[in-house]
């Protein structure tokens, strides 16, 4: 009776089901049927307590092996007791597919899911369970490992004695969620193994009198080998089955010989070979798992290659290569901007599914262009432009790397069987590159001209410009659809400027002429790729071509019409870079044209560059015996062996840190200035010659600086480490107390400072000739150099442990020694000495900055609620130290980095917060150091969530979804990364980051991932011999800007919320470079503020130990209710604490405080004014010593009248005259007040700079821009004609 109510619920669901009608799945022509799960289904709700399920659906996903996905979203069922033959069960979805009665069938299933125990299953064939093979009992089917990637899975045992004669019926129900299929294969017999894939890409390798070689792709599967016990993966060595003209030519694997042929190629004899055409078919054979107690040869699909004696050894498209250049990285763009690569070196190609199944984009070879990417005149076209039918055509994806957003437009060269065909749909970032919206999808891209262009190359603009809602920072992915065949490319371009043509072919300008006095430069009449067209899609047929010609940056010819430019021998008398650019109008929308150029051509002239064939090529040799001399605190001088070249050498490049200097020499020695005291510096030289050739570099040299004023020794910064909310102790390796010199067999050596990008400045020991401090008594470790920290209120109630993020030359090098309060951290008792501490992981984390533990339990030893000091004394040298942390807890480990979160999701019912991919710093690794993800294990982290108001959660998704009822009022979400880590030297165990917190989380929550602006008008307003104080004005975000980054030589020193910054520490007559960034809560970073270049004074103001009176008050941004006030720092030997802001409107007597501001911060922002009124300001310093400066002078400003429009101009005007302008010589300009000016041509290079209140200039012909800056930071600028 239960199979009868079974097939009558079964009939009605049948009856009520919606989704495709019926059709047959018949096998192939090898016996197996493939179930495409988009195609021919049924969908069937579920029943008693799930007849609300939500039916399966098949979905498009660009990711999945056939691009679409059977899922269902519905939760969990209770249990299995709640299986099809009960009266509750899921929704399920059913196949039609034909066989004959009692053939034998296997069932595999492709399918994805996060782990075992989600995404199960129940499967029957005609109504009958796959596993138990009957009608009365069901049994959960699923993988039986956990993969977060796509796998076959076979389903139970054979299933012959359930199959009918004809059409059968094959159902999946729905049992738990997380689970996506992708086909279904019924295999005919059990050594089938689709985890195998086939061999793709054949080609013929090599061809000769003799022989002929065929490789194919490298060994790749889909999902697991697995051992007997059906729980654990083998080790992954499949063996190739080859055959020739239906011989096979290699032997199968055997039990005692389970590998045979495993290269992925053979060579074959000619002699062996047939007239005309010969087939190669290749299969995939490895052991894997028959039953618990035996194994089965399992064998891919037979994949077959047809060649002829006569193909050329090359590699190419052959039968239809479709192996590219595949490569993960990220392409980069030139020094000018432009991204320029082979289109066969894709990050991802893409077959073809559904209506497209089987379409793939294939390899050719052109003589000219190389190799290609193409698709064949297939009978499917793809003129439909909706997003469905663009994801299942084949596609190829590229990937791009910005360090910084920059809009630009895409470009490809094609070669098009017609006019109208070959156009493909392209997308970046997953927006077409037409509309540049979501959902919204425009035009193919093709080419636009004539028929006379059909079987040529030419380059096409790819729709519109990638523009802000395009491109991101980072990796950019385009991709390609096809949209109709019969289409060729051969490159991919990204241009960051409109006015790049890539049309227009690069020129190759060459000397034609010298007569002592002048050098001509002459390029070739411009050639094409492509064709030119206006505004309505006409062919330009008479060009009118145009040259743009630049001398190093500055431009000597601009839109020229010759194709020559002659050079004063004067201007050549180094040698010199000569960029030519052909320009030409080209359409730039539908209604102009515009000026575009090609890209830049260049050639290397000095004066003595003659006109000839004769390319010079041979380099300089390499210079030698590189040495250093007259070291400075601040500066070094370097001299070397002269290099000798064939004609002369022109010069010498100096290498710093890896990088070029700006400043080059012409002789074999150069002063390096600009160097920073007590600091670790690497140089190497390189000679060129007047033809641009360079020699190998010389050998490094290494050179410290001398200390700056005094040894270093002594009192450091004098600063108390504070605990976090977490009561984690984190802070810099330069932040010490105390840096002890070394004594007795350690005497002269000493703790040094660097920098690094990575990390900022570090404290490092060198590798001195006394290189050990072996020996672990107090003695020794007493005399060697040591740093001391000092820690606020301990708790030492719970485990405490010490981590410090270092640097070494070698696995055994670069370790020391650690003191609690005077105690030993590794012995932990008064007067006993342990071990050093240093990494423990193999050579691979050399050179590279890693958290070690260098203290641990050490709470028995500290002072719970006292102030605790942490010394650091030298064990072994070749260290560096960058960072140190002092955690509660043995559960947080700093190699893993603290997750950046952030709002990616609301969908109008919940928020979904998510966060990156865990990076580390540098390795994590288990109790028998064994590193995770050296070929040892998959790292596999889980993250750790609290919800605020809800139940800490571990999960191994990096994102939660909070329904807005968990949202009535705003939460704080708490993100914590983890994987398992060495405790101890038996054991491992799951260990944390420490946490992220993401507050304010609510129904209004919504993604940002808008940078803020820039920061603008970035000045120093005070510049010492030792210190500089910075100012800038604010940027301006879409949610907020938390804070700013600020840079000092390309290293970031130091985070503020303020819009100004005093650097100290600084060394005295020395140039240093500054920039400064803004970032919002989502961690979204602006672009950098325009660098700053200053150089210190030779001292500082003589101080006293009172903090000087604060001058220079100053209003700007002054409108109906509010200004800023700003001011120059005052000073004190005690440095300053903090400055006082008082405010009265006039005629009051009394000043109120109105802002208590820390030492760092010159400018206050004043609110909540009254409209109209006069104020007064007055502004006092407190140094560190408690002392209050003198009061400032009084400073008055009046709030607007009136509430200010848009048009209103809220900067402080600088420039007072300007006169005469334009001018034929002299131009007068005169400021309000004395300021930093700076006058630049139009192609940025600065003329004319300095400090004045009126200056009076000189200048040549041409346009000009006059830049001036005050002390506040306020800006000003001008336009200058010179005639």
């Amino acid at each position: 009776m239960k199979t009868l109510n079974y097939l009558f619920g079964a009939f009605i669901l049948t009856v009520l089901s919606v989704g495709n009608l019926f059709a047959q799945n018949a096998p192939d022509s090898d016996g197996n049927v493939y179930i495409d799960i988009s195609k021919d289904y049924t969908a069937h709700d579920g029943a008693g307590n799930y007849a609300g399920n939500t039916p399966w659906t098949v979905t498009s996903d660009a990711s999945a092996p056939y691009g679409t996905v059977l899922a269902t979203t519905n939760e969990n069922l209770s249990s299995n007791a709640d299986h099809p033959f009960s009266a509750n069960y899921g929704s399920s979805v059913s196949y039609e597919f034909t066989s004959e009665a009692g053939q034998s069938r296997y069932v595999w299933v492709l399918l994805k899911t996060p782990t075992t125990s989600t995404g199960r299953f129940f499967a029957s064939v005609n109504g009958k369970c796959i596993d138990k093979r009957n009608d009365t009992e069901y049994a959960e089917l699923r993988s039986r490992i956990d993969s977060d990637g796509w796998q076959w899975v076979r389903l139970g045992n054979n299933v012959k004695d359930l199959l009918l004669e004809g059409t059968n019926v094959f159902r999946i129900y729905h049992y738990r969620s997380d689970l996506q299929i992708g086909r279904v294969l019924l295999a005919k017999s059990e050594d089938v193994f689709p985890v195998l894939d086939a061999a793709t890409n054949f080609a013929v390798a090599s061809n000769d009198a003799s022989t002929m070689t065929i490789t194919w792709s490298v060994a790749s599967k889909t999902g697991f080998v697995m051992e007997q016990d059906n729980n654990t993966e083998r080790a992954f060595n499949p063996s190739y089955l080859v055959s020739l003209n239906g011989n096979a030519i290699t032997e199968e694997p055997t039990v005692d010989a389970t590998e045979k042929h495993t290269e992925n190629s053979i060579t074959i004899n000619k002699s062996d070979l047939q007239d005309g055409d010969n087939t190669i078919a290749v299969q995939l054979a490895q052991f894997t798992r028959k039953s618990s107690s035996s194994d089965i040869l399992g064998k891919s699909a037979v994949a077959e290659f047809t060649f002829n004696s006569n193909d050329a050894g090359n590699g190419g498209d052959n039968g239809g290569d479709t192996e590219g250049e595949q490569q993960d990285e990220a392409h980069t763009a030139d020094a000018n901007g432009v991204y320029m690569f082979q289109a066969t070196k894709y990050l991802e190609s893409k077959a073809g599914t559904a209506a497209f199944d089987g379409e793939q984009w294939l390899v050719g070879n052109d003589p000219v262009q190389g190799k290609y990417m193409y698709l064949e005149n297939t009978t499917s076209d793809n003129r439909n432009e909706t997003s469905a039918e663009r994801y299942i055509s084949p596609s190829l994806v590229y990937k791009i790397n910005m360090p910084e957003a920059k809009t630009g437009f895409v470009w490809a060269l094609v070669n098009e069987g017609s006019k109208d065909g070959g156009r493909v749909w392209a997308n970046m970032n997953g927006l077409d590159l037409d509309k540049r919206a979501e959902n919204e999808y425009g035009s193919a891209a093709r080419s636009r001209i004539s028929e006379e262009m059909a079987g040529q190359w030419q380059w096409i603009l790819i729709n519109n410009q990638a523009n802000s809602s395009v491109v991101k920072a980072g990796d950019n992915l385009i991709e390609f659809f096809k949209a109709r065949p019969n289409i060729k490319i051969a490159k991919i371009a990204f241009t960051p400027q409109q006015d790049i043509n890539l049309i227009i072919d690069t020129p190759e300008p060459r000397v034609t002429a010298n007569d002592g006095t002048k050098v001509t430069i002459g390029w070739d009449e411009p050639t094409l790729t492509g064709d030119l067209y206006d505004n309505g899609d006409n062919i330009f047929t008479n060009k009118a071509f145009v040259y743009r010609v630049k001398l190093g940056d500055t431009v000597i010819g601009d839109d020229i019409t010759t194709r020559n430019i002659e050079i004063a021998a004067t201007d050549l008398e180094t040698p010199q870079v000569v960029t030519v650019e052909v320009g030409h109008e080209f359409k730039k929308n539908s209604s102009s044209t515009h000026m575009t150029y090609s890209l830049e051509g260049d050639i290397t002239v000095d004066k003595n560059s003659q006109p000839g064939g004769n390319e010079d090529t041979e380099a300089p040799t390499k210079p030698t015996d590189l040495a250093s001399s007259d070291v400075t605190a601040t500066s070094v001088k370097l001299t070397w062996t002269a290099s000798t070249d064939n004609i002369a050498v022109a010069g010498y490049k100096v290498t710093q840190n890896g990088t070029d200097l700006a400043a080059t020499a012409s002789t074999n020695e150069m002063e390096v200035t600009g160097l920073t005291a007590e600091t670790e510096y690497t140089f190497t030289v390189r000679a060129y010659d007047a033809a641009g050739n360079e020699s190998d570099a010389s050998d490094a040299i290494t050179v410290t600086t001398a200390e700056a004023g005094n040894p270093g020794d002594g009192n450091g910064t004098g600063i108390i480490i504070q605990a976090d909310e977490d009561r984690i102790y984190s802070w810099d390796a330069t932040d010490f107390d105390f840096n002890h010199a070394g004594t007795g067999a350690f005497e002269g050596e000493r703790w040094l400072v660097g920098a690094d990008p990575e990390v900022g400045r570090y404290v490092y020991l060198a590798n001195t000739d006394t290189t050990t401090n072996a020996n672990k008594v107090s003695a020794d470790r007493g005399e060697s150099p040591s740093l001391t920290y000092n820690l606020a209120d301990v708790d030492a109630s719970s485990s405490r442990y010490i981590w410090a993020l270092i640097n070494q030359g070698q696995k055994h090098s670069g370790t020391v020694y650690a003191d609690v309060n005077g105690i030993c951290a590794a012995a932990r008792t008064a007067g006993e000495y342990g071990i050093d501490f240093g990494s423990r992981v193999s050579e691979e984390a050399e050179g590279h900055w890693q958290w070690v533990q260098i203290g641990y339990n050490v709470q028995s030893i500290a002072k719970d609620g006292q102030l605790n000091t942490i010394e650091i004394f030298k064990a072994y040298p070749d260290i560096k130290i960058a960072k140190f942390m002092f955690t509660r807890t043995q559960e947080y480990v700093p190699i893993m980095n603290r997750p950046r979160v952030f709002i990616q999701d609301n969908d109008g019912s919940s928020v979904t917060v998510s966060w990156d991919t865990p990076v580390l710093q540098h390795v994590l690794y288990d109790h028998e150091m064994n590193i995770y993800g050296e070929g040892y294990n998959t790292p596999d982290f889980t993250y750790k969530v609290r919800v605020e108001g809800q139940s800490e959660v571990e999960i191994k998704d990096n994102f939660i979804k909070i329904p807005y009822d968990q949202l009535a009022s705003p939460k704080t979400v708490t993100v914590q990364i983890g994987h398992l880590f060495r405790t101890g030297s038996s054991k491992s165990a799951i260990s944390f980051s420490l946490p992220t917190r993401f507050a304010g989380v609510s129904p209004e929550s919504q993604p940002d991932f808008e940078a803020p602006s820039k920061p603008m008008d970035f000045a120093a307003i005070d510049v010492q011999g030792t210190n500089v104080a910075l100012s800038w004005t604010a940027s301006t975000d879409n949610v907020g800007v938390l804070g700013y980054n600020i840079y000092q030589d390309g290293i970031k020193i130091q985070t503020t919320t303020a819009t100004s910054y005093k650097v100290v520490g600084l060394n005295v007559s020395t140039k240093y470079t500054f920039e400064v960034e803004a970032y919002d809560a989502a961690g979204n970073v602006s672009e950098k503020s325009d660098p700053l270049e200053i150089t210190t004074r030779d001292k500082d103001d003589e101080l006293t130990d009172r903090p000087s009176k604060v001058d220079d008050l100053a209003t700007s941004l002054v409108t109906h209710e509010s200004f800023t006030l700003s001011w120059r720092p005052s000073n004190s030997l005690n440095g300053i604490e903090g400055y006082y802001v008082f405010l009265r409107a006039q005629g009051e007597s009394d000043f109120r405080m109105v802002a208590q501001l820390n030492g760092g911060t010159f400018s206050y922002s004043v609110q909540g004014l009254d409209m109209g009124v006069t104020y007064e300001m007055m502004v006092r310093a407190e140094d560190g010593a408690g002392h209050l400066s003198e009061e400032s002078e009084i400073h008055t400003e009046k709030t607007a009248d009136r509430p200010l429009s848009a048009d209103d101009n809220l900067r402080v005007s600088l420039i007072s005259k300007v006169y005469p302008n334009p001018a034929v010589s002299d131009i007068n300009i005169e400021f309000t007040s004395e300021v930093s000016y700076q006058i630049y041509n139009l192609t940025g290079q600065t003329i004319v700079s300095g400090t004045a209140q009126k200056v009076k200039v000189d200048l040549p012909k041409g346009t000009y821009i006059l830049v001036a800056i005050d002390r506040n930071g306020n800006k000003e600028s001008a336009k200058l004609l010179c005639f």
